[in-house]
């Protein structure tokens, strides 16, 4: 036949290894005659050290047929020198036959400017047979554990002894079909020969026949400590500057608080002071009704309120005076005046002790937006607000018959993904249900063991 004679190395295969056609090119790369190759498998002409891997590539590809499998082999031609080839195998119809074509990579792998991926492949890559005893491990395993491939050959526990006592093996050789290994990446510690402990990430997967009986597992270990230490520092930077930023947040809530102080104790008071004067010379005067000085004792009355609007809004002395009850009460009455909903407000508690500075100053802050939001945005006529504390949790649930929005076609906005990240760094948890034109109901869970170490207000 024509295709004999193609200048390509390839060979037909049949589920067993076997060879059912062969091209010329194939027996010249072998030094043998064509017609000696068929019906002989073909793992004889495999070198002896790479026969394994050959046949489990053989079931692989017949178990799960799809793309071409690529990997490079060493054979042994009729002269009995070695040939390094690349093999590329792929089952065809009607899946009872293998397509597989070599390519002579020696005089490639001879020259000392080429490192091939089987020596000097960062990952250490390995094959398990179905009797639980490793058929191939990359050389890549004495850089990365200190033991050689041989010794994995010889003894497949000793994978599982290094693994480190407080981790679990990512698959136990000597059982692969009652501990089936998942697909998924797993990082796990190893003991280096040395004594040294290092961070591995482990892929596998198992190669099944069609009645899914395990034919194998075939994988891939990589260092990662670097990685680890890296992902660590970057956690640690993380936290910290977390940690850095709620110390802001009470900076600024203190800083505020001193300024309404301030405000309240010497401007608002000197205002005051001055209106009760011009009062007492209005009460005493022919002047009373002068409407300068009318108009002088209403600006000054607009200026007091407008002032004590502003210390509140800088921060509720209430808060440290009366707690967190009473500020969202007060808080809530205020608003209920300025946006026109109707405020309820309920509180439950089955453990009165005292908050946290952080706790009690964060929570505060989340119902002021949430209340904003509700009559600012949303639109509401009535709002309801329920605070609820035990021994463990603080809870706020805020519920309001506005707008309402589609969570699936809008992201959140209003000040809600601020209120998240900072919930989130108290370690508690948000939940926002919405739909347009049905309201919305938030609440807030912070954990209040936190805080014990804090200052309490």
């Amino acid at each position: 036949m024509l295709c004999h004679h193609v200048p390509i190395s390839y060979l037909v295969l049949d589920t067993e290894g076997k060879v059912l056609k062969s091209s010329y090119a194939t027996a010249e790369l072998l030094g043998v005659h064509r017609l000696h190759l068929v019906q002989v498998p073909f793992s004889d002409f495999v070198l002896e050290e790479c026969r394994p891997l050959f046949l489990a590539l053989i079931r692989q590809i017949f178990a799960e047929p799809g793309a071409p499998v690529t990997c490079e082999l060493v054979l042994c031609t009729a002269a009995q020198q070695p040939l390094q080839v690349q093999l590329q195998a792929q089952v065809r119809d009607p899946g009872n036959i293998c397509l597989v074509t070599l390519t002579d990579v020696s005089s490639l792998r001879a020259s000392p400017t080429f490192e091939t991926a089987a020596d000097h492949a960062l990952a250490w890559e390995f094959w398990v047979g179905p009797d639980g005893r490793f058929i191939y491990v990359s050389p890549a395993c004495q850089a990365l554990t200190g033991y050689p491939a041989e010794e994995f050959l010889a003894d497949p526990e000793l994978f599982v002894r290094i693994v480190h006592p407080e981790d679990t093996p990512p698959f136990f050789p000597s059982d692969l079909v009652q501990y089936r290994p998942e697909p998924l990446p797993r990082e796990y510690r190893i003991v280096h020969r040395d004594g040294s402990v290092l961070w591995m990430r482990y892929e596998g997967q198992l190669v099944t026949g069609p009645d899914q009986g395990i034919l194998g597992l075939k994988g891939n270990n990589r260092e990662v400590t670097h990685e680890r230490q890296l992902r660590q520092q970057l956690e640690q930077s993380v936290e910290e500057l977390k940690k850095l930023t709620e110390e802001l947040n009470l900076s600024e809530e203190r800083e505020r608080r001193r300024i309404a102080q301030a405000l309240h104790d010497q401007v608002v008071q000197g205002l005051a002071l001055g209106k009760l004067n011009l009062e007492t010379v209005l009460l005493k005067g022919e002047i009373a009704d002068h409407p300068v000085l009318q108009e002088l004792k209403s600006i000054l009355e607009y200026s007091i309120q407008d002032l004590r609007d502003l210390c509140f809004d800088l921060s509720s002395p209430l808060l440290y005076d009366l707690g967190l009850e009473s500020a969202i009460g007060f808080l809530g009455e205020k608003l209920e005046q300025k946006f026109g909903y109707h405020f309820i407000f309920n509180t439950w508690a089955r453990d009165k002790k005292p908050l946290g500075e952080e706790i009690a100053v964060a929570m505060y802050q989340f119902c002021r937006e949430l209340l904003i939001n509700a009559g600012k945005h949303a639109q509401a006529s009535q709002v309801t607000c329920l605070l609820y504390q035990d021994e463990q949790r603080l809870i706020l649930n805020l519920q309001d018959d506005g707008k309402g929005f589609d969570p699936e076609r809008y992201q959140e906005g209003f000040g809600l993904p601020s209120i998240r990240q900072r919930v989130n760094y108290l370690g508690g948890t948000l939940t926002v249900k919405s739909k347009a034109g049905a309201g919305t109901t938030t609440e807030i869970t912070l954990w209040l063991a936190k805080q014990s170490a804090k200052e309490t207000l």
